[in-house]
């Protein structure tokens, strides 16, 4: 059976939210409506001050962002993407963690909320990506987006079958509480750059905790 290493992206990888800071860059380039900004702006702080769940919130939160998206061409979008990423600044470590965990041998997989459109021009080095999906007709987005990660403890399960994935050797890194499910179904749990509920949640149960991806990768240099 395969052994696999399954990533979270926003603040795991990458430093800050990638759905945020793309929105945010296509309504300077005129490419994105202001009025859902700031509708996700709010639905932001209702969550972070724990006035709505994640769970209600991300996926009113991936809804707003296709309307935002819709009727733009996906060539002009497309080249804002490649504008973004001279912008997007990865935690230290990140791209050489996920090197590290293909060279030995794991199925690696980036299982997050943000637009798989960005996360793969970041060209990690991810064998799969499953992320939020755009879609278009005749070369125009249409407002409809999918949230293929909406349930990630669905995702992992159907990689695991589909791969015959070896979920005793697998590791899952994460950095918030909204990553417990992919988590807790690993055998190996690594919290980087956690917020306080994760941090507290993995001293308790015993995870492993690094500020960076750096640190993970020298652990796992030495232990794998």
């Amino acid at each position: 059976m395969q052994k696999a290493a399954f990533f979270d992206v926003d603040n795991t990888l990458v430093d800050g939210f990638l759905l945020i800071d793309f929105i945010n860059h296509l309504v300077g380039k005129g490419l994105f409506e202001r009025e859902q900004l700031d509708y996700i702006n709010n639905l932001a702080r209702l969550v972070g001050s724990g006035q709505m769940g994640y769970r209600e919130g991300a996926p009113l939160c991936i809804e707003a962002y296709g309307k935002g998206l819709k009727g733009q061409r996906c060539s002009d979008v497309a080249d804002s993407i490649g504008e973004l990423l001279t912008m997007i600044k990865l935690l230290p470590g990140a791209k050489e963690l996920v090197a590290f965990m293909n060279e030995v041998g794991y199925y690696t997989s980036a299982i997050s909320g943000s637009p798989k459109s960005v996360i793969d021009m970041l060209e990690l080095g991810f064998d799969d990506v499953f992320a939020t999906v755009e879609y278009s007709e005749n070369g125009v987005f249409t407002g409809a987006v999918e949230q293929v990660t909406r349930d990630k403890t669905g995702v992992i399960d159907r990689i695991s079958a589909e791969r015959q994935i070896c979920m005793t050797e697998s590791y899952g890194f994460g950095d918030s509480e909204n990553d417990t499910n992919l988590l807790n179904r690993v055998c190996y749990p690594v919290a980087i750059n956690p917020r306080p509920k994760l941090r507290e949640m993995a001293e308790s149960n015993g995870w492993h905790i690094f500020d960076t991806p750096q640190g993970a990768l020298d652990y796992l240099s030495e232990k794998l």
